[in-house]
């Protein structure tokens, strides 16, 4: 288990997690992308706004991303089907 401390928005948070410090890290960093793109986006100061449009942003892509995932499994399942109809 890693244990790192990321600063966000000013105030320091310890993380500990299975993934490794350098994706712990690039996660942070996706993250601190999200907070400045919501910021500027909003025009927001107050940190509690920052983070809820930021976590409204990141649910939009995960949904985008889980919709995605779902129609690419549905088509891998209808090509299974019409390679064992050919078998």
């Amino acid at each position: 288990m890693n244990t790192l401390e990321l600063e966000i928005l000013g105030k320091k948070y310890k993380v500990s997690s299975d993934k490794g410090s350098g994706e712990i890290t690039a996660m942070a960093r996706f993250l601190e992308e999200k907070i400045e793109e919501a910021r500027t986006a909003g025009g927001m100061e107050a940190p509690k706004d920052i983070l809820v449009l930021t976590l409204l942003t990141v649910i939009e892509e995960f949904w985008e991303l889980k919709e995605e995932h779902r129609r690419i499994v549905q088509e891998i399942d209808e090509i299974e089907k019409t390679i064992e109809r050919h078998l």
